[in-house]
């Protein structure tokens, strides 16, 4: 190959490698925004990184026609290459296919699948960003206001129809009376939470919180929890983020990664979260400060005249360790305040994860939950049973 060619080549490569990588740092989201322009670039830059695989596949096979088929090589040299070519052209091939496999990933550290998931499943997008239907027109509604906030059990995440959502499901339900609002947000917390609802342009008449125990995380961080970088911990998290960059560069690695090898990195990092999700709630002014925002939330209401109701969703892999931290922990803030709530454990109860959870590597609640979340709430909150 000339010199040339071998330089156009080189920048193949690295253009085909750039693309996953950069989305995956979510440098691409920073830089193209909501611009209309920067996301049709952004889709052409897509097709034109399968173009090229496609483009080096042809390259690896005309290759080998000439230097092996044309040239008569001797058996033994002509298999090393049939058998090199073979495996260069099946991890080209997969590639491609692989760049248009969506697969919810949950908030793992490696996710061009969770991103191409978003891509395919993550809509509608209102004008506020949320998943839901646009504002317009419903803001002002002579309807009451129900509104669902929470994180990314509350958005959605893994769930392909929005519909199949436990807030979509109940405003089938209540739509004729209720104006019904999705504020789920993923990585949300309580404090978050708040800032959203006072920005929301609607008062909402019945709000239902939804509550998940890493909600304390933000709180816990600024006690020293979850700080993976320190001591012992840090020379494993650098080689970790070292090892993981050739997965951020290619769907089909990522896939593998997440499939396979990301089950003996997770429980590294599972055994650190769950020590610290622990200790935070065990460490007395990490917990004051965490429950103090969840009052705030509580008075926010009060004073604005919402009722509020709260929603507990357990750690579908483990609902016996978040009941105790919850019936300890959060339920007495709760009770002091009047506050109704809901916990949806014990349905679940006798259920085998996989019944629960999206898929082996997204441990969100599925459709099956979602709907047993739907009917308990319709059967708790008065408001929403009075309404057919």
């Amino acid at each position: 190959m000339k010199l040339k060619n071998k330089i156009v080549v080189f920048f193949e490569v690295l253009f085909i490698l750039a693309i996953p990588y950069l989305w995956s740092i979510n440098y691409i989201e920073k830089i193209i925004g909501s611009n209309i322009v920067l996301i049709w670039c952004w889709r052409l830059a897509y097709i034109l990184r399968v173009l090229l695989l496609f483009h080096l596949l042809l390259l690896v096979l005309k290759r080998f026609y000439i230097n092996v088929i044309k040239a008569n090589l001797p058996d033994k040299k002509a298999n090393k290459k049939l058998l090199s070519t073979t495996l260069i052209s099946i991890f080209i091939f997969a590639e491609i296919v692989f760049s248009f496999v969506p697969q919810s990933q949950g908030n793992g550290q490696v996710d061009l699948g969770q991103r191409l998931w978003q891509a395919y499943f993550g809509k509608p997008i209102n004008e506020l960003g949320y998943r839901d239907n646009e504002l317009k027109g419903r803001i002002n509604s002579n309807k009451k206001k129900l509104i669902f906030l929470g994180d990314s059990f509350t958005y959605g995440s893994g769930i392909e129809n929005y519909q199949d959502r436990y807030s979509d499901i109940i405003k089938n339900r209540v739509g004729v009376s209720f104006e019904v609002f999705n504020l789920g947000k993923c990585q949300s917390d309580t404090r978050d939470e708040l800032e959203r609802l006072k920005a929301f342009q609607a008062k909402p008449d019945v709000l239902i919180l939804q509550y998940f125990h890493n909600d304390i995380i933000p709180v816990g961080m600024r006690y020293g929890y979850f700080d993976y970088r320190e001591s012992k911990k840090n020379s494993q998290t650098k080689l970790l983020n070292t090892l993981i960059i050739p997965f951020k560069s290619s769907f089909f690695l990522n896939f593998l990664f997440v499939n396979v090898g990301n089950k003996l990195v997770s429980s590294l990092y599972s055994s650190w979260y769950k020590n610290d999700i622990n200790e935070s709630f065990k460490n007395k002014y990490c917990l004051e400060e965490h429950t103090r925002d969840i009052e705030d939330l509580i008075h926010y209401c009060q004073i604005k005249e919402i009722k509020l109701y709260v929603l507990f969703i357990p750690d579908l892999t483990d609902i016996e360790y978040t009941q105790t931290i919850y019936s300890d922990k959060i339920v007495p803030v709760l009770k002091k305040e009047n506050i109704a709530f809901v916990y949806i454990a014990d349905c679940l109860k006798g259920y085998a994860a996989d019944k629960l959870l999206v898929n082996a590597v997204d441990m969100h609640a599925n459709e099956f939950v979602q709907k047993i979340i739907a009917e308990q709430l319709l059967l708790a909150i008065p408001e929403l049973r009075e309404k057919k």
